[in-house]
């Protein structure tokens, strides 16, 4: 990534995030001793959000017409469908999604076979629902062009949600420790040399905690393929502490691997691209980081993070475009299928020591 333009981004962006844990227990013999000596930021993660749709799926339940719907009832639609899962992200000090489409009014678009985008204003809709940052990098960002990606950035500025992905890497400072988003097609092991020169950097320009997010794998799988595995530990062992993925519009595996954590696929979350998927299972990933109140040195051996199982609907019979918390049955279920899909990537159960699942 061109030095120019990460430097750019370094003074328009700061926030930080902390990621707390599991371990206390055979660090200290005085775990809430321990506990009150550090301090601790939250990051979320959500997946695939389409704000819009392919205008050639017609407007019926879509998108756009939810959003219609709703602006007339209540006078203003954009609180509307994370209100859901609002909550949880206010409870962290920022919530990420991967932002899957343009924001724009253009016409013109490529010749794919599918085609997404919103308007401007659905920008407000992120802010509204406590998202602060979004992935660029994927497979739709250019839909309309590069003049809609550009539209799709002006729009996220006015919104105050803050971006990364195509030549843009984002820094973000809280209490005091720098935290550094990277993101990346992740179609080919060929990336390795630039993740490599990009977490280098990255981290001479102050970033002490790197996360790298990947838009990879292939649609409908649920465990990650060899170029899924090779990228996301490449990362790993190049700096990054967490690695964050999606594309794959279905639930994958988490892998525990060389003090990192990776999440292979988050699934659809608020996804307009279709109106009414099979899979409705996604959830929201938390994690926490932990470090020295006095030194800001990250203490990762009390890091935490949990999983919280949703839908991708507050409805079974169709997509309403609002995730919603699964409880009970319901999120048990999807608490095993994650613990299945773990199972071949981690020696132990990491559900058993390093992460959560409320439900």
């Amino acid at each position: 990534m061109k030095k120019s333009l990460f430097l750019a981004i370094f003074a328009f962006f700061t926030v930080l995030i902390c990621f707390g844990a599991a371990a206390a227990e055979a660090a200290n013999e005085n775990p809430n001793e321990n506990l009150n000596e550090t301090m601790s930021v939250s990051i979320s993660f959500a997946g695939d959000c389409t704000l819009g749709t392919d205008d050639r799926f017609g407007y019926w339940n879509s998108f756009p017409s939810v959003y219609d719907a709703i602006q007339e009832e209540r006078g203003d639609a954009s609180g509307y469908f994370f209100e859901n899962v609002r909550h949880i992200f206010l409870e962290s000090d920022l919530t990420v999604v991967n932002l899957e489409g343009p924001l724009t009014g253009r016409t013109e678009y490529n010749d794919k076979q599918f085609v997404f985008k919103g308007p401007p204003e659905y920008a407000e809709i992120l802010s509204e629902g406590g998202i602060g940052l979004v992935n660029l990098s994927n497979n739709h960002t250019y839909d309309y062009g590069r003049e809609g990606y550009i539209d799709t950035l002006v729009s996220l500025d006015a919104a105050g949600v803050g971006y990364f992905g195509p030549n843009w890497q984002h820094m973000k400072d809280l209490g005091g420790v720098t935290f550094g988003f990277l993101g990346y097609n992740g179609w080919s092991d060929a990336l390795k040399g630039q993740i490599t020169e990009d977490i280098a950097y990255i981290k001479e320009c102050g970033a002490t905690v790197i996360i790298v997010s990947f838009h990879w794998g292939e649609e409908r799988a649920n465990y990650p393929n060899g170029t899924q595995k090779a990228l996301a530990r490449h990362s790993i062992d190049q700096g990054a502490a967490l690695v964050i993925g999606h594309h794959p519009h279905v639930l994958q595996g988490i892998e525990s691997y060389n003090g990192g954590l990776i999440v292979y696929s988050l699934a659809n979350f608020c996804f307009g691209g279709h109106k009414n998927p099979a899979d409705k299972d996604t959830m929201i990933f938390t994690h926490t980081f932990a470090f020295d109140r006095e030194t800001l040195e990250r203490r990762p051996e009390l890091d935490s993070s949990r999983v919280i199982p949703c839908s991708v609907s507050s409805v079974g019979n169709r997509n309403d475009f609002r995730p919603t918390v699964l409880e009970g049955d319901e999120g048990e279920r999807v608490a095993e299928r994650l613990e299945r899909y773990s199972e071949s990537l981690n020696e132990a159960n990491i559900f058993d020591t390093v992460i959560d699942i409320e439900y």
